[in-house]
């Protein structure tokens, strides 16, 4: 998610992938419930896993360029200008705005804010746990932020394993034992999450995941066929969400396999590699692809202040009104297809042009101060 690439490194395949994957954050957000009267829905089950791995996907794209730059101090002033500042500047919005915003408060209740309001920000930040509202979805920014923070041990465990391909296969093996492990104790084991290192120790094993795939895509891709590839990768991707929904239905515990287990690095793998595989050789000079990377180029910002324009949406009610709109002429499955897909749509096109006007801003604003 987090792009800040020269142009030489510029994989089309992998800015697919990227866009794939933040139109599933925000498909994941708009989705429909799993549960119906208590009831578990079966196929709203189905498409809120086809839509779980969004940010798997954006940890495994973090690993395709992360160890091109044996920098630390490169990589630390990258982070503080690609993720700290834009996540700041969100924080501070939503902290004084997002009351105004995203429920009916007025703006002069919405910019007063007590001395404990300013304590528990601070305590939040310490602890790496966003909870200003309008900003809990900036976990990922703070797991990335502690990610970076590790770089030169984990930029030296890589180098070492590159070093030997048994190392390779050898890390893959146990990680992935462990993962599966740690699913089956329904993440009693390892207790991953989305808050400080229980965050950030998934996603190092990720990047790493990343790195490897991303330095062998093209033995990969040459051993098995392109063709295949693109065939094989959505059937199992299909498949392995349907088995994720089956599980789900049966045990009722949706953490185990939504966040950080071993279906969210396979389906992200087969994400990657579809998208490596379609586009490998594509041109770069193509209006396409130029429009491609347009839209790529914005998916971080689009993913900073999605979840902002979602809150303003929910204050009105707006996804309902859709709902109503489309079962005039849908219903059952289909009805819940077309409105994900729609709602998603909606937001992504609202966050892309929110997102077009800040940048613009900030671009005009650096010039007046250069």
């Amino acid at each position: 998610m987090v792009k800040k690439m020269k142009k030489s490194r510029v994989d089309l395949g992998v800015e697919f992938a990227r866009l794939i994957g933040c139109l599933i954050v925000i498909g994941v957000h708009v989705s429909l419930a799993d549960y119906v009267n208590n009831y578990y829905d079966m196929s709203r089950g189905y498409i809120n896993c086809l839509l779980a791995d969004g940010v798997s996907i954006f940890w495994l794209i973090t690993g395709c360029f992360l160890f091109k730059n044996h920098s630390y101090k490169n990589v630390i002033i990258r982070t503080c200008k690609s993720v700290v500042l834009p996540a700041a500047a969100l924080s501070i919005f939503c902290f004084y705005l997002g009351s105004f915003l995203f429920s009916d408060v007025t703006i002069i209740n919405s910019l007063r804010h007590s001395f404990n309001d300013y304590l528990d920000v601070i305590k939040d930040f310490i602890s790496f746990n966003p909870d200003i509202a309008g900003t809990q979805h900036l976990w990922y920014c703070y797991a990335y932020v502690l990610v970076m923070i590790s770089f030169p041990v984990i930029d030296s465990f890589v180098t070492w394993m590159d070093e030997d391909v048994k190392r390779e296969k050898l890390f893959i093996v146990i990680s992935l034992f462990v993962i599966l492990i740690n699913d089956v104790s329904k993440n009693e084991m390892l207790e991953f999450s989305l808050h400080s290192m229980r965050a950030a120790i998934p996603a190092i094993i990720e990047i790493i995941y990343g790195h490897i795939l991303y330095r062998n895509k093209d033995k990969i891709i040459s051993n098995i066929g392109r063709n295949k590839i693109l065939a094989i990768m959505p059937t199992l991707f299909l498949l392995l969400n349907f088995i994720r929904t089956l599980i789900i239905s049966k045990i009722l515990n949706k953490h185990i396999v939504y966040w950080y287990s071993s279906f969210g690095i396979l389906c992200g793998i087969c994400v990657i590699m579809f998208s490596l595989a379609l586009l490998k050789n594509a041109k770069h000079e193509s209006k396409g692809a130029k429009f491609l990377l347009m839209l790529s180029s914005y998916t971080f910002p689009i993913y900073l202040i999605h979840y902002s324009v979602l809150n303003v949406l929910w204050k009105y009610d707006y996804f309902n009104v859709v709902f109503n709109t489309l079962s005039i002429k849908f219903s059952g499955v289909m009805l819940e297809v077309i409105f994900t897909i729609v709602a998603m749509l909606i937001v992504f096109i609202l966050t892309l042009i929110v997102s077009m006007v800040v940048r613009f801003i900030v671009t005009i604003l650096k010039k007046i101060m250069n």
